[in-house]
């Protein structure tokens, strides 16, 4: 199986974790950094590019459901939610890059950029 591209991770993460379908824009926002725990116990650095999703629908039903809580909230509500910095910049960096892809015209099937639509 070949490699998945940032974009598509995003896309296949954000249903996995929260249920939730749309267009994920391809070029990543930036990236954020965690010591990942895994099953063993052991930390390991892991590297996460963050992209844009323009929701079109959640799931009631997904594969990770009941692991974690979720809710919506603005950029800047979640910029103080979290303590790590560089995810809080990210955070910060929404509603720009939001109002770069309005201005392209980042609409349901109008733009060459988002990868295609999630809903299989």
């Amino acid at each position: 199986m070949a490699k998945k591209s940032s974009f598509e991770v995003a896309k296949e993460e954000a249903w996995q974790e929260a249920g939730v379908r749309g267009r994920v824009w391809k070029k990543s926002v930036g990236a954020h950094e965690y010591g990942k725990v895994l099953d063993n116990g052991e930390i390991v650095q892991a590297q996460v590019r963050v992209h844009l999703i323009l929701v079109s629908r959640i799931e009631e039903r997904f594969p990770e459901k009941g692991q974690r809580k979720s809710r919506w909230c603005s950029p800047a509500e979640a910029a103080e939610a979290v303590d790590e910095r560089d995810l809080k910049k990210l955070f910060e960096k929404v509603p720009d890059e939001v109002g770069k892809l309005l201005r392209r015209g980042f609409k349901r099937g109008r733009d060459s950029h988002p990868a295609d639509r999630v809903t299989p």
